[in-house]
């Protein structure tokens, strides 16, 4: 059996994922899950995998500061990405396995069959300090899906976001607005590296739109708008802010 850790944040993708592979992989067990980095490292050391599925982007940083910790890994990954053609291009000049969001039965199939039949890991740490080197040069445009299509944004130009329902509203610096179809949390994994810090539930805002920070009255931003600071982020976002300046 194909001794396998699932570590991915998103309840909804986990479950998804776990159920095509008990349906579709036969000779694959999952024996642990885990959300975090923390939780990621600690199912690792313990319990000896294959193979390793794994989400880019965690609540608290990129997985590859999981395997930051693991010098010579015996087990095989398989990235999952939800994000843009400019990391999957990035898999694929290094020769990565990977599979992106939703997950597609027949290329996990084939994903799996690669494993089965390769002598030699696809992952290596080398090839991913290359792989980080590359995505030093972050993208500087995101992708936002609408009812109607895509829209492209520089990141610079956001403002802010703002969580509704199971939408996101999107503010610009020019004082336009856009609702994207995709979910606050989906931007916040995407934005964290970008200078954005979610303040509150329902905010996510870009640090450098910042005028003044009151803690009673909220956070003032350059378009004026007011946004909460909840009192459980106030520490870590003051050392957020703090790490900005060094």
């Amino acid at each position: 059996m194909i001794r396998t850790i699932i570590i991915e944040d998103e309840f909804g993708s986990r479950e998804s994922l776990k159920a095509i592979l008990n349906a579709y992989i036969t000779d694959l067990v999952v024996v642990a899950e885990a959300t975090d980095i923390k939780s990621g490292i600690q199912a690792l050391e313990k319990n000896n995998p294959d193979l390793v599925f794994m989400d880019i982007r965690l609540p608290d940083g990129e997985s590859f500061e999981i395997l930051d910790h693991f010098p010579n890994p015996n087990f095989e990954i398989i990235f999952i990405t939800a994000y843009s053609d400019y990391l999957q291009k990035a898999f694929d000049y290094f020769s990565f396995q990977y599979l992106t969001k939703p997950v597609d039965i027949e290329k996990l199939e084939k994903t799996i069959e690669r494993y089965r039949s390769s002598k030699i890991p696809a992952f290596s740490k080398d090839k991913l300090q290359g792989l980080k080197e590359m995505l030093i040069d972050k993208p500087k445009i995101l992708t936002i899906p609408h009812s109607d299509g895509i829209r492209i944004l520089s990141i610079a130009d956001i403002v802010r976001l703002e969580a509704d329902g199971s939408y996101t509203k999107i503010f610009l610096k020019c004082g336009e607005s856009l609702i994207s179809t995709k979910g606050i949390g989906h931007y916040q994994k995407i934005l964290g590296s970008h200078s954005f810090f979610r303040t509150h539930k329902s905010h996510l805002i870009n640090i450098n739109m910042i005028i003044n920070i009151s803690y009673s009255e909220g956070i003032l931003l350059k378009n004026k708008d007011t946004v909460p600071l909840a009192q459980r982020n106030k520490k870590e976002f003051i050392e957020f802010i703090g790490q900005m300046g060094e």
